[in-house]
């Protein structure tokens, strides 16, 4: 009985170190890419289109509440525009 537990004790110490190593750098593999894919995969999606946000911020009443607002929608005037603000 001695002898079974001697021969099977060495071949899961073995074993075990060279199938943990593997798979520690197979995922952190993994786990790298991705980080790396989440990471740069929200560029370009900043800009997300609001009718009413457009208009509080460029409209037309806003530009008259201020004096620089106003001078816009003189020099827009003076230059014929159909649209003064949105």
């Amino acid at each position: 009985m001695c002898s079974s537990f001697t021969l099977l004790k060495p071949q899961g110490i073995s074993r075990s170190p060279v199938v943990g190593s593997r798979s520690t750098t197979a995922m952190s593999r993994v786990s790298v890419s991705q980080s790396i894919a989440v990471r740069y995969a929200t560029y370009g999606q900043e800009y997300n289109p609001s009718t009413l946000v457009r208009k509080r911020r460029f409209g037309f009443l806003k530009r008259l509440k201020t004096l620089g607002g106003r001078k816009i929608l003189f020099r827009r005037m003076l230059k014929g525009r159909r649209r003064l603000t949105h």
